[in-house]
């Protein structure tokens, strides 16, 4: 056994040509046998283990040519080299494969880091953004009361900018005929605001001042009333009663009616107006909401100084309003803005039939008209309408004048400027060439 060990390690057979080479271990081992054998010719023969060589398959020779292996990528890439395979012609030409650049794990947080601050920014410039339509920051939030006040005060400013006297420009040479009329009377102190429809221009001789209103202040009253018609609250034949407290004294003859005695709504309107009554107001101010809820009507219209403060007839003068209030609100019914067109036809019908015409109607031409509302008491006098010219021109006359108690002569003083005014006006044409909607003919109840 052991010679044979010995003739297969001097010489190995052919068919160990193709194993691999061994190992440094391997070959230090084999050494030693070597040795051991020599040894044991001159002697004993030691045991000698038998040593099991590892045994692999030879590797089969490719049939590719070396150059073609290059070529297509088949042979590991050398030193140096990128480790991306080797393009083909139509791979280049169709670039598959784009180089990717990987970035350094710095330049990643670098990058990540500007992306995050980036979108901070953003987002922080749209909430301050957002905010600054909520709140003022460098403002304290104020209180609900304070909130609502500012913003019934803004909104009264919105619609004051379209007054008569914020849009148009001052008649000079009329105002400075009215200045020497009114000089004329020194215990009299008038208001007065006249502006043309049309143009807008205007008069204002202590037109803003606030004056009693006396029996002016059914005119918003009666915007009101018809508000509630149009809105399908109030119908016109709608029966109303008259109360124990509706009845008031002077002017009017539905005091003199028994309690529980019905009208129509058409009618308690139409008699607050053409004879002044002042239980058929008191009824249509219970209907309407009461005198707060009509207040705040009148401020929502943008009448700064009209006011009910007491039920009629107010002989205190504690109800007020003024001149460009009066002015502005007869603009506004002539527009059409406060109600529907058919109520406006209806409002100014009524108008026409007031029964006093002893004030603005006295310096007109013998073919003008006017709707128009008078208003008295023994310190106030006044009278305000719409005045229609026979060449068309249509213009707006507010006279309130406080007077000494019951002073004729301020029946005098409203009379000669609603004169000046008309002669002024009456020598001009229409300046707009917009249509104007006569009101329809209407016979109040």
């Amino acid at each position: 056994m052991n010679r044979e060990v010995k003739i297969n390690l001097l010489f190995p057979s052919k068919k160990n040509n193709h194993q691999p080479k061994t190992s440094v271990k391997q070959d230090s081992r084999l050494n030693s046998e070597n040795s051991q054998l020599r040894s044991s010719e001159k002697g004993t023969i030691p045991a000698v283990k038998k040593v099991r060589h590892p045994q692999t398959k030879p590797l089969k020779k490719s049939s590719v040519p070396k150059r073609r292996k290059l070529r297509e990528g088949l042979t590991p890439p050398s030193k140096g080299r990128a480790c991306m395979p080797r393009q083909t012609k139509k791979q280049r030409q169709l670039n598959l494969f784009p180089k990717i650049t990987i970035p350094t794990p710095v330049a990643f947080l670098s990058r990540l880091t500007i992306l995050t601050v980036g979108i901070s920014t953003i987002l922080g410039s749209a909430i301050s953004m957002t905010n600054s339509f909520n709140t003022n920051p460098t403002v304290k939030k104020p209180t609900s009361s304070i909130t609502q006040t500012i913003t019934e005060t803004k909104l009264s400013q919105l619609k004051n900018l379209f007054s008569v006297i914020s849009v148009g420009q001052e008649i000079v040479p009329l105002q400075k005929q009215l200045q020497i009329l009114t000089d004329r009377y020194p215990q009299l102190e008038p208001g007065i605001l006249i502006a043309d429809i049309e143009s807008k221009d205007y008069v204002n001789l202590g037109g803003t001042d606030t004056f009693a209103a006396a029996s002016t202040i059914k005119i918003p009253i009666l915007v009101a009333f018809f508000q509630d018609v149009d809105a399908g609250k109030i119908n016109l034949n709608q029966p109303f009663t008259i109360t124990k407290e509706s009845i008031a004294d002077g002017s009017g003859y539905m005091q003199y009616q028994p309690i529980g005695t019905k009208f129509s709504a058409l009618k308690i309107a139409s008699s607050m107006i053409t004879v002044s009554d002042n239980t058929a107001t008191n009824i249509l101010i219970e209907h309407l909401g009461g005198k707060k809820a009509l207040n705040q009507r009148f401020a929502d219209w943008g009448l700064t100084t009209t006011q009910i403060s007491d039920r009629l007839p107010d002989k205190q003068g504690t109800n007020t309003t003024s001149p460009e209030d009066l002015s502005n609100l007869l603009l506004k019914i002539d527009r059409g803005e406060l109600v529907s067109l058919a109520s406006r036809d209806r409002i100014l019908a009524i108008m026409k039939q007031t029964e006093r015409n002893t004030l603005l109607p006295q310096g007109l031409g013998k073919d003008a008209a006017i709707a128009h509302k008078t208003g008295t008491l023994l310190s106030v006098l006044g009278d305000t309408g719409i005045i229609y010219t026979p060449n068309g021109k249509r213009y707006i006359a507010s006279v309130l004048v406080k007077r000494p108690d019951n002073d004729p002569q301020a029946e005098s003083l409203i009379q000669e400027i609603s004169r000046t005014a008309y002669q002024h006006f009456k020598q001009k044409p229409p300046q707009s060439s917009e249509a104007f909607q006569k009101p329809r003919p209407f016979l109040a109840e």
